[in-house]
């Protein structure tokens, strides 16, 4: 969830668990079986806010967005050594990047975010945070008067590569207005703060709220956007 505060300049972002247990299911299965407009409904159940627009962005239109930018740089703050990467060919190959500072393309960024055997699916979420958040330092350093004509053309291409309900005039406008707003990121729903881990019927592992409701997690949201 990404939210933006135009009373105090500000964007949040929240991040929730793929394995959360949501009426049945896990919540990250509501796109791929029954659509954008279902997952839309489960993020609002447990949120408690309404999402007035969406983005979906597929494993080649991430890698896309960020080689529009020229890549992003990133600081890692905690080394990776992952033996069990995915290599797109069915089988794994060994990721890795160590701590510091890097220039990241949008293949590497990709890794960087899908990592999960070395961290936890919670680390994942951070650093998928941190991604945006060097997006908006790029989108900072353009010069949105000089280079309009290479904006709209690299906007063209990404709303070409990713599915939205934003309008390309929407999208300039939005960039435009809330570019400068700096990004509060760090906050994910996980087993650290509302979750506890379990299972299905089928043995399958799943995330549930504690208490039995999303009554705190609604709160918690509420008050980390403040008077949005």
């Amino acid at each position: 969830i990404a939210a933006v505060n135009e009373t105090v300049q500000k964007t949040t972002l929240v991040s929730i668990p793929r394995d959360l247990f949501v009426n049945g299911r896990k919540i990250n299965e509501y796109l791929r079986l029954y659509g954008a407009q279902a997952l839309r409904e489960k993020v609002e159940a447990v949120s408690g806010l309404s999402m007035h627009r969406m983005v979906i962005v597929d494993f080649s239109a991430f890698e896309a967005v960020i080689d529009a930018f020229g890549g992003i740089d990133v600081y890692v703050e905690k080394a990776i050594y992952d033996s069990l990467y995915p290599n797109g060919k069915g089988g794994y190959m060994v990721y890795s990047i160590a701590t510091g500072s890097h220039h990241l393309t949008g293949a590497e960024a990709l890794r960087y975010v899908r990592s999960r055997h070395s961290t936890s699916d919670f680390d994942r979420a951070k650093r998928q945070q941190q991604i945006l958040t060097a997006i908006q330092e790029r989108v900072l350093n353009m010069d949105f008067v000089g280079d309009l004509g290479k904006l709209k053309e690299i906007f063209t291409t990404l709303v070409g590569s990713v599915e939205t309900d934003l309008s390309l005039d929407e999208i300039i406008s939005y960039t435009t207005s809330f570019r400068n707003f700096p990004i509060e990121s760090g906050n994910v729903i996980s087993t650290e703060n509302f979750l506890y881990a379990s299972e299905n019927i089928g043995g399958q592992y799943i995330l549930l709220p504690r208490g039995g409701s999303w009554g705190k997690i609604q709160r918690y949201v509420r008050e980390l956007l403040g008077s949005q």
